[in-house]
């Protein structure tokens, strides 16, 4: 023992010391290690059956022992109960393993929203009440599956305190709950994030900081021997703001107070507190509880006081409420809204008044005339007559955008109209202004000043009816690579509200005309760069919209599927359908364009047909013959 004592008291369990002059007179003394749990009826055993085989001459004889402890009295379960704290350690163990469930609803969610595969949705019909709604529906399924399988092992084990009647009704009514705070709050987080990957990780440490620190934080300062329970129920209402919190404190509240429940409200523990000499923890007096101290208890499991979880479950269902207002603020833009407003207030508009009128009387003073023209006559012809022969019409048409550092002016005073059945192009360079243009023009971006009609509605006041006249490729494929491409092509014409019966034959003339045909059924993520923008121009054309919006279309296209594509939009053309395309090749403009303007700077420098523009800025050719 001197030599190693961790080692002694490992494997040393039980020791015998005998002395005495005789048979006669003897004396055994028994040594055990109080470390193992039922070493002392071990020991006795020992001796015991040491003393047989001698009197009996009997080596061979063993004595079996049973050993079963008293059952505990009701105080000695409340006094445990109280010092292992069972039901914190279930739910601190619960909100750990919840902790990643509510994370992973970010991850698609990021992925849609920055691949712009939600706002191609929104432009083809989809309303963000219908898309929160279904995405908060079946995200509450996919919730509930492993919170049903806790409830069942916690029903098939009979684990007591949470098993029986009532008490699985409210653990199930917390976690429910806890489903309609914690979705929408990952809601809004996947807001702040543009990949998955990172925004799971970020959101999963959150939610381990906010459901179990806090969780231990008010579990510590409740400790009597610190005299902080005033520190702590202050932070208890704090972090109720936190629904991985309410949660957890919630079942721990809830099986403590089970269990305490269980035996302070019999009647004889009752009847003990009048009993001034009787020791009952029950009590809710100071003086009768004894050395332990008073254990709270509430017959009421819905109270607001301690350790009832009624204040938990209301915090946990208003917060839900508000989370889902907060999305729908965000989805019509409002708090975008404010920041410029803010943005321009604090920045003195009234000085940048004056210097955005001087920005504009500089930009007139080099317009050209093609430009001035058309700028007047989209002045002086009044509005409604424009929209008898326009499909659109950009009025004065500006996007700046506003931060502390100074205005960046993307879009400055476009003015175009462009009549039924005319292809219009936009040539520039990157940061040119000709995808943000497009941007606003299907709503992911606000108009700061002006405005646009299609078909006679305003992407400022009717942004929803305008997105039902527009079909729209963007710039970078918006279509989920979990998804094939004809799945993707059903989808949109769905959302474009094309009968069901001829939904078949339209992808299937869809993919003839843009050679697709023998792809369809292939994963959107495995497809060449090409093919990508062949479903993505075809999902702009499905439904047959007025107005279509094509954004680089041919970009990664091989020279054959590029003057494919050309074909296939000169027939869309030809239909009496408009066509708005942004393009940096001029050979690509001539071939599909009847009229194109270059942008520089958010502004046009020329507009018209490619054989004006030609004739008017070309000074003829350079041939080198070596």
């Amino acid at each position: 023992a001197k030599a190693d004592l961790p080692s002694f008291n490992l494997h040393t369990m039980v020791a015998i010391s005998i002395s005495g002059d005789s048979a006669d007179n003897t004396e055994a003394m028994l040594y055990f290690n109080s470390q193992p749990f039922h070493v002392t009826p071990l020991a006795v055993n020992v001796l015991d059956t040491a003393i047989v085989r001698v009197a009996t001459g009997k080596p061979d004889l063993t004595i079996s022992t049973t050993n079963h402890p008293l059952p505990r009295t009701d105080t000695d379960k409340l006094t445990q109960d109280s010092r292992q704290n069972l039901g914190f350690q279930i739910g601190f163990n619960l909100a750990f393993g919840m902790s990643f469930l509510a994370a992973s609803f970010v991850l698609f969610l990021v992925q849609e929203r920055s691949s712009k595969a939600k706002h191609l949705q929104f432009v083809s019909g989809v309303n963000f009440a219908n898309y929160w709604s279904a995405t908060a529906l079946w995200d509450f399924i996919v919730h509930m599956v492993p919170v049903s399988l806790c409830i069942l092992c916690l029903y098939l084990f009979g684990h007591e305190g949470l098993s029986e009647g009532s008490q699985l009704q409210y653990f199930m009514l917390v976690l429910v709950l806890y489903a309609w705070a914690t979705l929408p709050l990952m809601y809004l987080a996947s807001f702040c994030f543009t990949i998955p990957s990172t925004g799971f990780t970020k959101m999963t440490i959150i939610n381990i900081i906010t459901g179990m620190a806090t969780l231990i934080s008010v579990t510590i300062l409740r400790i009597p021997d610190l005299e902080l329970n005033d520190v702590a129920d202050m932070l208890d209402w704090l972090f109720l703001l936190f629904p991985s919190y309410a949660m957890a404190s919630a079942i721990t509240d809830l099986y403590t107070n089970n269990r305490f429940t269980d035996i302070c409200s019999r009647p004889v523990f009752i009847s003990l507190c009048n009993i001034k000499s009787f020791a009952n923890p029950c009590c809710k007096s100071q003086d009768n509880c004894g050395d332990f101290g008073c254990v709270d208890w509430n017959e009421n499991f819905l109270a607001w006081e301690k350790l009832g979880i009624g204040r938990y479950i209301f915090f946990m269902a208003l917060e839900g409420c508000i989370f889902y207002l907060i999305i729908s603020l965000i989805e019509i833009k409002l708090f975008s809204r404010l920041q410029y407003v803010i943005c321009r207030l604090w920045r003195k508009v009234t000085i940048k008044k004056v210097n955005d009128m001087e920005n504009v009387a500089e930009m007139l003073l080099s317009e050209d005339a093609d430009v001035k023209a058309e700028r007047m006559r989209i002045h002086n012809t009044p509005l409604d007559q424009l929209m008898k022969t326009d499909k659109l019409i950009f009025r004065d048409l500006c996007k700046t955008y506003s931060n502390s550092n100074g205005d960046l002016v993307a879009v400055n005073h476009t003015n175009l109209g462009v009549p039924l059945g005319e292809c219009f192009g936009l040539l520039g360079i990157n940061g040119a202004g000709k995808t943000t243009t497009f941007k606003m023009l299907t709503g992911d971006l606000t108009v700061s000043t002006g405005d646009a009609f299609v078909n006679g509605f305003s992407i400022k006041s009717d942004i929803k009816k305008v997105q039902q006249h527009v079909g729209y490729c963007p710039q970078f494929d918006a279509i989920l690579d979990q998804m094939t491409g004809r799945e993707a092509l059903r989808m949109f014409a769905r959302l474009r509200g094309v009968p069901e019966n001829q939904i078949t034959d339209m992808i299937t003339s869809i993919a003839e005309q843009l050679l697709v045909t023998q792809h369809l059924d292939n994963l959107f993520g495995n497809y060449s760069g090409g093919n990508k923008r062949k479903i993505s121009t075809g999902v702009a054309l499905i439904g047959d919209p007025p107005l279509v919006l094509l954004d680089e279309p041919t970009s990664g296209m091989d020279p054959v599927a590029r003057r494919l594509l050309w074909d296939v939009l000169s027939n869309v053309r030809d239909s009496g359908r408009s066509i708005i395309l942004t393009s940096h090749s001029m050979e690509e403009c001539e071939a599909l364009c009847t009229r194109l303007a270059i942008m520089v700077n958010g502004t046009f420098r020329c507009l018209g047909s490619p054989q004006h523009l030609k004739s008017k800025f070309s000074e003829g050719y350079s041939i080198i013959i070596r």
